[in-house]
């Protein structure tokens, strides 16, 4: 619910006779808790008032949700075509798929088998679903991976030429080609550190804007924002390793310059 507990509020429907609508439903029709709602029945238009409203992801049309009660007594329908099987804890899951079906077979022969789907199931069918939809966003990002790779390691080679008399000077006063290595290694951690920690905030206000903006005025729907501490930490370990692997070879090529040529050079 947007506001308040969705038990409290589906009894509450339940005994005044209200709905509950979805977002959409509310923000198409300017609509708000308490707000009388006109509905064509069998019998006539029927105010009801809007006892709730709730997220919906379902459909950007709307969505009306009543007690079934009333809705039996307004349309004269008892068919059911979606309901719930909660199972208690150890239960075997497909035995009870098979046994619904079979029941259900021999309740209506003519009937088109009923799918029987679990939550676990639909879940995983609907991201997917997802993960085939944004397989060009990966794509993308492994491009975009490869390419920042290759301009770390331009970035630094250009550091090492421009700095080749400083490092020369380091080896000459007593630095081994390992602390040459790591001075270089080092500048490429801080250079994918600092591209990571901007592209988190640049990630996350793309998607507050994203949420709030686009998402509103395209579908109508609020998608609830949570912020994946766990990814966005993974993320940044990627950018930084990303980073050293680009940066080995421009610290390994700078460690195993002349000294003598580099200090020759201005």
């Amino acid at each position: 619910m947007v506001r308040g507990e969705s038990i409290t509020v589906l009894h509450r429907a339940a005994e005044t006779g209200g709905v509950l609508i979805s977002e959409v439903l509310a923000d198409r029709f300017g609509l708000q808790e308490g707000s009388k709602l006109t509905i064509t029945t069998p019998a006539g238009p029927l105010s009801v008032s809007v006892e709730g409203i709730f997220y919906d992801y379902a459909t950007d049309g709307g969505k009306m949700v009543m007690d079934r009660m009333q809705y039996q007594r307004i349309w004269h329908d008892e068919r059911v075509t979606v309901f719930p099987l909660y199972l208690k804890p150890g239960t075997d899951m497909e035995q009870v798929r098979q046994s619904t079906i079979r029941k259900m077979a021999k309740r209506d022969k003519a009937a088109v088998a009923p799918l029987v789907i679990r939550n676990k199931e639909l879940r995983q069918e609907i991201l997917d679903i997802f993960d085939r939809t944004f397989v060009l966003t990966y794509v993308l990002e492994a491009i975009a991976v490869f390419v920042a790779v290759l301009g770390i390691v331009n970035t630094l080679v250009t550091a090492v030429l421009e700095r080749r008399c400083e490092l020369a000077t380091l080896q000459a006063i007593g630095a081994s080609r390992k602390q040459v290595e790591r001075l270089v290694l080092w500048e490429a951690a801080y250079l994918g550190l600092i591209g990571a920690v901007l592209g988190v905030i640049g990630g996350l206000l793309l998607a507050v804007v994203l949420i709030h903006v686009i998402n509103k005025q395209s579908f109508g729907w609020t998608i609830r924002m949570t912020i994946p501490a766990g990814l966005l930490l993974q993320a940044v370990a990627l950018s930084v390793g990303a980073a050293l692997i680009a940066g080995y070879f421009p610290a390994r090529w700078a460690a195993r310059q002349p000294v003598v040529e580099g200090l020759r050079e201005e």
